[in-house]
């Protein structure tokens, strides 16, 4: 039997970029508009603690999205012996896993507060997790899944 799954994100999989990327983009230039450029955001030429704290706020507000965007939004292609995955919508670098090198899959049910209950499937190589997914993001979550656990050894709860 031949196997092709392509993933597709949900809609919703898009509004860490938009909250986590444009928001700050704009807040930004907003801020610097109205108080930087005017020298509002300065003391005697000194930087002041506002704009500091902004700078901190704004910088971990893109580095947590860039960490989702690196881990969680990952693109994938199932076949017959492999899972191709590309971090970054689709846009990132090309990884490819061979089913025969895997060790297993693990699936874990979480309750989350505003999300609900959610489920995640991790993928096993030499004891460390390789790829960990999440019904969240994927439109087709349960066609992947069903894919992979055809082809891999369920290896319970870790």
């Amino acid at each position: 039997m031949f196997i092709s799954v392509q993933s597709r994100f949900k809609w919703g999989a898009y509004t860490p970029l938009l909250a986590g990327v444009l928001l700050p983009a704009i807040i930004s230039v907003v801020i610097w508009s109205q108080f930087i450029a005017k020298g509002l955001m300065t003391n005697n030429g000194k930087v002041s603690w506002p704009l500091v704290l902004f700078v901190v706020a704004m910088s971990s507000q893109v580095g947590m999205t860039v960490f989702l965007l690196l881990t969680r939004l990952v693109r994938m292609e199932i076949s017959d012996y492999s899972i191709k995955t590309k971090n970054f919508y689709g846009y990132g670098q090309e990884k490819e896993w061979l089913f025969a090198n895997l060790d297993g899959y693990s699936i874990k049910v979480r309750d989350l507060k505003n999300k609900g209950v959610v489920e995640f499937l991790i993928l096993w190589k030499d004891g460390k997790k390789v790829l960990r997914i999440n019904d969240s993001y994927f439109d087709n979550y349960f066609e992947i899944k069903e894919a992979v656990t055809g082809k891999l050894k369920n290896l319970g709860e870790r």
